[in-house]
């Protein structure tokens, strides 16, 4: 027996007595980790989900520290950034650096309707919305999955030799920005997260999973300069 199909029936008959599940393709969960207030954080997201005409339900097992949401039945198989940007959208700002952004891999959760591998109490349906409805998937956070893949270093023309040369980083923290593990507070709409905007290094891109806002190096300049953000130094 190969190495691999061993490991996966281990990885499978251990996913039985644990009652553990994979995350489905065309599923997302949304999950706190010491969230102050898990419950009105649930609610806030519920509520956005509702009017917004999703499909979900909300899970809980005694003993947990947050429910969970299960937003199922999407109509196309969804990616690890296509999970990211939704719950960036509609998990408000307050709540959104508690959100537990690994469950949009790959990931195992506790199965529901069966106890719970840690707390051995019964994962219970706390409710279910629009049900047997059909979750139809976003295209623009799709584009702006595609636009994210563009790696300028690898392309030509003058923005290409500019990130090579100048990181976006670097150059946000110029404008007085307090970039944490590539994230800051975006000075480009009236709001207080402080992870909001992302960078990426590697392309020379932003984007801002409130405001929406993104592009490359060169559209961050021009979004500061526009707005009368003055260089340090």
């Amino acid at each position: 027996m190969m190495k691999s199909t061993k490991r996966k029936m281990e990885q499978t008959e251990l996913a039985k007595k644990k009652n553990w599940r994979l995350i489905q393709d065309n599923e997302i969960v949304i999950e706190f980790d010491d969230c102050p207030d898990s419950t009105s954080a649930i609610m806030e997201i519920g509520n956005n989900l509702l009017s917004n005409g999703f499909s979900f339900e909300i899970w809980k097992a005694e003993g947990q520290r947050s429910p969970h949401i299960h937003i199922k039945n999407f109509n196309k198989k969804l990616t690890k950034e296509y999970k990211k940007n939704f719950i960036q959208k509609y998990v408000p700002q307050q709540w959104v650096n508690y959100a537990d952004f690994s469950l949009c891999s790959k990931h195992m959760i506790a199965q529901e309707d069966k106890p719970h591998y840690k707390y051995r109490t019964i994962k219970k349906l706390l409710g279910k919305w629009n049900e047997n409805k059909e979750n139809l998937v976003e295209n623009d956070l799709y584009e702006s999955e595609e636009e994210d893949k563009i790696d300028y270093t690898k392309t030509t023309g003058i923005t290409a030799e500019i990130v090579k040369k100048v990181s976006i980083i670097n150059l946000a923290k110029s404008y007085g920005l307090n970039v944490v593990r590539s994230r800051s507070e975006c000075p480009f709409h009236n709001g207080d997260n402080p992870t909001s905007l992302e960078f990426s290094r590697q392309k020379g891109t932003f984007r801002c999973y409130s405001c929406g806002i993104h592009g490359n190096i060169v559209d961050f300049v021009k979004e500061c300069k526009r707005r009368g953000m003055k260089k340090n130094g």
